[in-house]
């Protein structure tokens, strides 16, 4: 929970209780989890579950939006598998224009492998053919947002176009922007509101923000490229808000890091509108 120069943390298995004798904290395996990955507790428990594959109880509903748990986890999966996918192509020889795009632009190799970039093939049903080959249900990858369908036609939802995996604060691959190559508009393509995914709930990089034992202060910025740029740069706090607007929901997550935030919009009209707006956002 903080810098140590000396042993001051205590485990007993026994009583299966844990205890800092540096910061005086200390709890069970929820407690543990909550602290150190800086989650509430339903999502603590749920970590929980996930890792040793036991089923949590749900609503009368079935979960989130009316979809059962079983539905949800398989939209992470494919999400998961469609990432690694992605990358894959990237770093082959059909990727070679994306990879030069992003090194045009600064990006080191380093950074788009630790941001898990990937690219999306000029093809129709390149990803949902390569997905349902390796056992991906096309239910899953359409829950996703992954998969359209138009007049009964199945077809990938990204093509041609530069991936940036969004994950959550538990690791979990949600959604994906794609930033196109050329010719097609528009010039970002964001998955939209799934049964996994909603972009005023969640941040750009905060999988990677968790990670760091101490956030004295973490800088908001606007887009992908201005998080990894950041990080590029060394500057390990960083966040962007899915959208031109902060929400209360985004801040309230925010604060569980930190309490000091810097608003970096961009510096045009709708960057600077967003900031003030954003400065009165309620994060309680």
């Amino acid at each position: 929970f903080q810098g140590e120069n000396t042993p001051s943390f205590s485990i007993s298995r026994v009583s299966q209780f844990y205890y800092c004798f540096g910061c005086h904290q200390g709890g069970n395996v929820i407690q543990f989890v909550q602290n150190i990955e800086k989650l509430e507790f339903l999502e603590a428990l749920e970590k929980l579950a996930d890792r040793v594959g036991m089923a949590m109880p749900q609503p009368e509903q079935g979960g989130y939006s009316g979809v059962g748990r079983g539905r949800q986890q398989a939209a992470w999966e494919a999400c998961k598998a469609a990432a690694r996918w992605y990358h894959q192509q990237l770093l082959s020889p059909q990727g070679a224009a994306a990879v030069e795009s992003l090194t045009g632009r600064g990006i080191e190799m380093r950074m788009i492998r630790r941001f898990g970039l990937g690219y999306a093939p000029e093809s129709w049903r390149g990803l949902l053919e390569a997905m349902t080959a390796q056992g991906v249900t096309e239910q899953a990858l359409m829950d996703a947002r992954l998969v359209l369908e138009s007049n009964g036609r199945k077809y990938d939802a990204f093509r041609n176009r530069i991936m940036y995996p969004i994950l959550d604060n538990r690791d979990r691959v949600i959604a994906f922007g794609g930033r196109v190559l050329a010719g097609a508009q528009p010039n970002y393509l964001n998955s939209p509101d799934t049964i996994i995914y909603n972009k005023r709930k969640n941040l750009y990089g905060i999988n990677l923000v968790k990670r760091l034992p101490k956030v004295d202060k973490l800088l908001l910025t606007e887009g992908y490229m201005d998080v990894i740029a950041l990080q590029q740069a060394g500057f390990s706090a960083c966040v962007a808000s899915l959208g031109t607007a902060l929400t209360r929901e985004q801040a309230l997550l925010i604060t569980r890091y930190t309490s000091q935030v810097y608003l970096a919009y961009d510096g045009d009209s709708a960057g600077q509108n967003a900031t003030l707006r954003g400065m009165d956002i309620p994060a309680q």
